[in-house]
């Protein structure tokens, strides 16, 4: 989702954590330990549940997304999203292997979108709107 642009400190300050890189600076996953072993476990097991939700505290990522619609390919879902003025992107966004693993890179791959701390509530509940009439 797109709005004006904010400096990179002005991003990045809402949901740092004091000694802690940005998501974007480091490949390690920080505060997501039990939903990395859950995702790893369900994947490992051949039995991947049909969503998921990531929470937590403030400064661990979770504001990009990557997911898949049922019934939907990515272009579809990018597609729609951006008939209603809402920015998101279809690809395997470097996890190559994984999307390949999935058996979702020759159908696209994935949907990704950002969510961050200078989006507006507005802006969320459009995005949300958006996916359930796809899913309607």
């Amino acid at each position: 989702m797109a709005r004006a642009a904010r400096s990179e400190e002005e991003r990045g300050a809402a949901d740092a954590i004091p000694g802690v890189a940005p998501p974007r600076e480091t490949t390690t996953l920080v505060g997501q330990e039990a939903a990395e072993r859950t995702l790893l476990d369900a994947y490992r097991s051949g039995r991947m549940h049909h969503g998921w939700i990531f929470a937590g505290e403030r400064g661990i990522g979770k504001a990009t997304l990557a997911f898949r619609l049922a019934g939907r390919s990515p272009l579809e879902v990018c597609e729609h999203m951006s008939e209603r003025g809402i920015f998101v992107a279809g690809g395997d966004f470097y996890a190559t292997t994984l999307a390949d693993r999935l058996g979702i890179n020759a159908t696209g791959g994935f949907v990704r979108a950002g969510l961050a701390p200078y989006n507006t509530e507005e802006e969320v509940e459009a995005f949300l709107e958006a996916l359930e009439e796809l899913v309607s």
